[in-house]
């Protein structure tokens, strides 16, 4: 998990990282819905917040080709 987090820190914007860690629910006790984070970070709709979550998980995903991390994160099923 620190490597993860090493590339995202290096990668991502840091509300491109907060939202996965919302989304994901690693930084709160349940993962946050699209329409809570389009709220949260003034995005407008879920679904623009949804396409801006999913541009942050290809960001990470491409920082790490081939690597065990890419296949944990692209195995990660979003909820909802």
């Amino acid at each position: 998990m620190r490597h993860l987090l090493q590339i995202m820190i290096k990668e991502l914007l840091p509300k491109e990282r907060q939202m996965i860690f919302l989304r994901c629910g690693l930084a709160i006790a349940e993962p946050m819905e699209f329409d809570q984070l389009a709220a949260r970070f003034q995005l407008g709709t879920p679904v623009i917040a949804e396409e801006y979550y999913n541009k942050a998980i290809q960001k990470t995903r491409a920082a790490i080709p081939g690597s065990k991390l890419e296949k944990l994160i692209s195995g990660y099923k979003s909820i909802g």
